[in-house]
């Protein structure tokens, strides 16, 4: 499911900017 993929890209670019921040 495409939604699905989306979710988890969105997901993947919030983890990488927390780690990117801390």
């Amino acid at each position: 499911d495409m939604s699905n993929m989306d979710n988890y890209l969105l997901k993947e670019l919030l983890d990488v900017n927390i780690k990117l921040k801390v």
